[in-house]
C-alpha cells in the first residue's frame, strides 16, 4: 500500500508539472504568449516592424569582426541607433576582449557552453547539473574576463541545437536564463504542407508548444516565463529544410547567396512578420560568393523603412510591449542613449598562456588578470 501511495505521488506531481493547451484568454503578456503564428498584441503586418535577429555562435574570435565589418560596420536602425547583433559564446578560444569590446557597443552576450564538445548525443543525455556546469560557467566566464555583468546574460542556445529537453528548461528557469534558441521549427501548427508559411513567433512555455519536435527531446512541463526564440528552417535551393545560414546547401555565387536570403526573408516579411533570423557561423563568410550576396541582400533592406536589425532580447521587449512602427522612436527598449555599458577597461589585452596537462596550450586574451589556472569545468574561473 506505501509503495502504491508513493507511486500516485509521484505521478500526481509529474501531471500537475506537464504543460497544457495554451488559452490565449488567459496566458497574457508581458511574460505569457502562446506558442502560434499570431501577431503579438493583434496589431496587423503592415503596422508594425519587420525585426531581424543576426547572431554569431561559438568562440568569439577575431574572424567575428572580420564578419561583424564585413556585414554590419556602421550600418543604423531607422531610429539612427547601431544595429544590434547577438554573440552566443563558448569558452574555448575565445578572445575575451573582443567579448568586452562587442559588450560595451551594445551588442548582447548569450551563452553557448564552456566545451561545446562531441559528441553531439552527450548534451541529450546531460544532466542538469552538466548543464549548469556548462551555461553558469560560462556566464560566470564572460562576467570575470569580459566585465559582462551577469544581469545582461539573458539567453543561451545549445551546442549542436541539442537540449536535453525537460533537463535543459529546468536549469534555465532556476538560474536566471530567460530565453533560449535551440529549437529548429519546420511546422508552427503541423500537420503543415506550406512548411513556416507563416512563420512562428516566439512564445513562452507556460503552456504546451503547438510546433511539431524536431529535435527530440523537447520540454513537456511547463516553464512560466520562459522564453523559446525558434530557428524558422530556411528552404535551401535544394528545397532542404536549415536551421542556421550556413547549414543550408553552400551557394554557388552571389546570386544564390542573394536569393537564399531573400526567399527566406520573403516568407516573414509577406505574410506576418515574425521576426527573420540570420543565425550564422564564420566559416559561412570564408566565401566570396557569400559576402556578395550578403552585401546585395543589405542593399535591398536599405530600401524598406520598416527593417530594424536587433538583438534577440530586443525582440522580446517588443513582443512584451507591442508598439506600432509610428511609435518607435520613442520605444524606449531600443533606445541606444539609455543604454548604459561600461567601456573597455583596455586597449592592448593580457595574453593570458597556460599548459594543459596533455602538454598543449591554450592562449586567453583579457583585459583582466590572468588567473593562475586555465578556466574550465569546475573551475570557471581558474583558481
Amino acid at each position: 500500500m506505501r509503495l502504491l501511495l508513493l507511486t500516485l505521488s509521484i505521478l500526481a506531481v509529474t501531471y500537475a508539472e506537464l504543460a497544457e493547451e495554451c488559452n490565449s484568454t488567459v496566458c497574457l503578456g508581458p511574460d505569457c504568449r502562446c506558442s502560434g503564428v499570431d501577431i503579438p498584441g493583434g496589431l496587423s503586418a503592415r503596422n508594425i516592424p519587420q525585426m531581424i535577429m543576426i547572431s554569431f555562435d561559438d568562440a568569439l574570435q577575431q574572424q567575428y569582426r572580420f564578419a561583424y565589418d564585413a556585414i554590419m560596420a556602421n550600418r543604423k536602425n531607422p531610429n539612427s541607433c547601431p544595429v544590434g547583433t547577438t554573440f552566443f559564446v563558448s569558452h574555448e578560444y575565445t578572445d575575451y576582449t573582443l567579448v568586452e569590446e562587442f559588450y560595451s557597443k551594445g551588442h548582447d552576450i548569450a551563452m553557448h557552453s564552456i566545451t561545446h564538445r562531441t559528441p553531439y548525443s552527450w548534451w541529450k543525455e546531460a544532466t542538469k547539473e552538466d548543464w549548469y556546469d556548462e551555461m553558469v560557467g560560462v556566464k560566470e566566464m564572460v562576467e570575470a574576463f569580459a566585465n559582462v555583468h551577469p544581469s545582461d546574460v539573458k539567453g543561451m542556445r545549445a551546442p549542436f541545437l541539442q537540449t536535453a529537453g525537460d533537463v535543459t528548461y529546468q536549469m534555465m528557469s532556476e538560474n536566471g536564463f530567460t530565453y533560449d534558441s535551440s529549437m529548429p521549427v519546420l511546422e508552427a501548427i503541423p500537420p503543415s504542407t506550406d512548411y513556416n508559411h507563416p512563420p512562428m513567433w516566439p512564445y513562452t512555455l507556460d503552456y504546451k508548444e503547438t510546433k511539431r519536435c524536431q529535435m527530440e527531446p523537447c520540454p513537456v512541463e511547463s516553464y512560466p516565463g520562459t522564453w523559446i526564440v525558434p530557428l524558422i528552417d530556411y528552404m535551401d535551393q535544394n528545397k532542404n529544410p536549415c536551421a542556421m545560414v550556413d547549414a543550408c546547401a553552400l551557394p554557388h555565387n552571389a546570386t544564390e547567396a542573394y536569393e537564399l536570403l531573400y526567399s527566406n526573408f520573403q516568407r516573414h516579411y509577406s505574410s506576418n512578420k515574425a521576426p527573420f533570423g540570420m543565425f550564422f557561423h564564420t566559416r559561412w563568410f570564408t566565401y566570396e560568393q557569400n559576402l556578395e550576396g550578403l552585401e546585395r541582400f543589405f542593399s535591398f533592406l536599405d530600401s524598406l523603412p520598416d527593417v530594424w536589425i536587433v538583438t534577440v532580447e530586443q525582440v522580446l521587449e517588443w513582443i512584451r510591449e507591442p508598439t506600432e512602427l509610428s511609435g518607435l522612436s520613442s520605444f524606449k527598449p531600443w533606445d541606444c542613449r539609455l543604454t548604459n555599458r561600461p567601456a573597455m577597461r583596455c586597449t592592448v589585452p593580457t595574453i593570458c598562456r597556460f599548459v594543459l596537462a596533455d602538454n598543449s596550450e591554450r592562449y586567453m586574451p583579457t583585459c583582466s588578470k590572468c588567473p593562475p589556472n586555465y578556466p574550465w569545468i569546475g573551475n570557471p574561473l581558474g583558481q
